[in-house]
């Protein structure tokens, strides 16, 4: 182990400094740094610092003598040799508390050795590849894909056919000649450019699509429509149709008009087979009634198909004759006299005939009588008759009409407790009177009109053709005015009693829920319909009355 003499040059001469200082005048003590070089084990190049209070290090390129290592970065200073110890940064502030040695760290330099052949470098060029495109044709389609470039050896991904449409086709890829015996590319597949290349849209045809129509209760036939799907059809009238009382007014995807509406003309897209119903309205006519000159009670009367008939109105012309009302306003057709039942199948103008009234041959003046008809209860107009004095007439019949009450003739009294005439009778009336209509309530009997049948097997809802018995069976309950429709479910046998109930039962309920639907399009109302399930019956019969039994009354 070595020995170092550390000597502290002080200002003046040794002589002069006191060794010992009384405790009253001492100073700070001083501390000295020592500076290792350590560039290796060997060497004992070292400077020192030495202070009393704190203070920046020496700075390394400072030191005297100063530090090197050839090969090597100084890069700090260590209180180990190694650098395990407390690192110092060089510069940083000591505070001289205590002696310290401090050795330089190292940090080896790197450099690079380039080794040349000795004769003449060669450098890669290089030059950019020729561009190329793809351009893409809608080959009997419509709209536009925008083309493709790009470098040759690079690789694009081709597009789908988005941008273009072929009604009745869909796309179904590229190619690269028209009529697909090319080379074939799906859309989103990778495509290495090599050369301008044109690619084609290839198109397959949709699958055949039909659109069929119902008549719905009318009758006639109308021919299907057909075309590949995504196409488009326009969808023709009803001019082959008929339905008695009924005016043609669309198609509709339900019998019962609660489906998907459209008009006579308008464009339809194929996508599925599809069934359309003819849609119906009652028909409406105006009965116009020309007086020629004289005066009709009535100018005019609407009717609704299946309604009750139109009662003809009076006429009266000064000194002629109402002979009655006529298709033409001479000649023609007589329809009837004031007070006839009258039902048109047509807007039509009924006109008065007039004869004239004979000259009267005596001075004597003809006095007569006048009766006139009350409905009592009833609806409908009749008009007045007039009578000569002494002379008779036959009573009219029953013009009025009152729905659940039958006529019974009439009443010189409103309660039918006066003088009772019978329909067509004659009489001689001595003085003008009002005659009241006499009714009797009609009891409503329940007959069997027929069935709603038959039902798949273990099923409740109405298919079409079943639909549209029930729409029959409305036109037929407004067509006889009835007012109670007694419905009765039978099922076949499923070997359960209380399965059969229910789908009888329902199947009841299913048909009362469309026919009421169907009564409302017709503009029908106070019809009373009653529902319940029957069950199964005789084995024997059963699969014949998987069906809703109908009573009318």
């Amino acid at each position: 182990m070595s020995l170092r003499l550390v000597l502290i040059a002080m200002s003046g001469s040794l002589a002069s400094v006191p060794l010992l200082q009384s405790p009253a005048s001492a100073t700070s003590v001083y501390h000295a740094v020592t500076f290792e070089e350590n560039d290796n084990s060997s060497d004992g190049v070292f400077a020192t610092q030495t202070e009393n209070a704190p203070t920046p290090l020496t700075a390394f390129a400072s030191l005297n003598p100063s530090f090197s290592n050839p090969g090597y970065t100084f890069t700090g200073w260590n209180t180990a040799s190694n650098g395990t110890g407390v690192a110092y940064a060089d510069g940083q502030t000591y505070d001289f508390g205590s002696d310290l040695v401090l050795f330089a760290q190292w940090q080896g330099s790197y450099h690079a050795v380039t080794f040349y052949e000795n004769d003449s470098p060669l450098y890669a060029q290089w030059s950019a590849n020729a561009s190329v495109a793809v351009t893409f044709v809608d080959n009997g389609g419509a709209g536009a894909v925008a083309p493709l470039s790009g470098p040759s050896g690079t690789a694009v991904v081709l597009p789908g056919g988005s941008g273009l449409t072929d009604p009745g086709y869909v796309f179904a890829g590229w190619n690269t000649q028209a009529n697909g015996l090319g080379t074939a590319y799906a859309a989103g597949s990778s495509l290495t450019l090599s050369s301008n290349l044109t690619l084609y849209a290839q198109w397959s045809a949709n699958a055949s699509v039909a659109v069929t129509f119902g008549d719905n209760g009318g009758t006639g036939t109308v021919s299907s429509l057909t075309g590949p799907s995504g196409s488009s059809v326009v969808l023709p009238g009803g001019m082959t149709l008929s339905n008695s009382g009924e005016t043609f007014t669309g198609w509709n995807t339900q019998a019962s008009g609660l489906g998907t509406a459209y008009a006579v003309g308008s464009a339809i897209t194929l996508s599925s087979n599809l069934t359309l119903y003819a849609q119906w309205t009652t028909s409406k006519f105006v009965v116009t009634f020309d007086a020629d000159g004289g005066s009709a009670s009535l100018p005019s009367e609407q009717f609704a198909a299946g309604a009750a008939p139109v009662p003809l109105p009076s006429a009266t012309l000064v000194g002629s004759t109402f002979e009655g009302w006529f298709t033409a306003p001479s000649g023609g057709t007589l329809v009837g006299a004031a007070g006839a039942p009258f039902v048109p199948t047509d807007s039509v103008t009924l006109y008065a005939q007039w004869s004239t009234a004979p000259a009267s041959t005596s001075a004597t003046s003809t006095t007569s009588v006048v009766l006139t008809f009350a409905a009592n209860g009833g609806s409908g107009s009749l008009a007045p008759v007039t009578v000569v004095d002494g002379s008779s007439t036959d009573l009219p019949g029953g013009a009025f009409i009152r729905p659940g009450y039958a006529f019974e003739g009439w009443s010189t009294s409103p309660k039918g407790r006066g003088t009772v005439y019978v329909a067509g009778q004659s009489i001689a009336p001595a003085t003008s009177q009002t005659l009241y209509a006499v009714w009797r309530r009609a009891a409503a009997v329940a007959t069997l009109y027929g069935a709603v049948g038959d039902f798949p097997r273990f099923t409740t809802a109405l298919t079409p053709a079943l639909s549209r018995q029930v729409m029959r069976l409305a036109r037929v309950i407004r067509a006889k005015g009835c007012r109670e429709v007694k419905l009765l479910g039978y099922t076949a046998s499923t070997e359960l009693g209380s399965l059969d109930r229910a789908l009888s039962a329902r199947r009841a309920q299913v048909v009362a829920r469309a026919l009421r639907v169907d009564l409302r399009r017709l503009r029908v109302r106070g019809v009373t319909i009653r529902a319940s399930g029957q069950g199964s019956i005789d084995r024997r019969t059963a699969p014949v009355y998987s069906r809703v039994e109908v009573f009318l009354a």
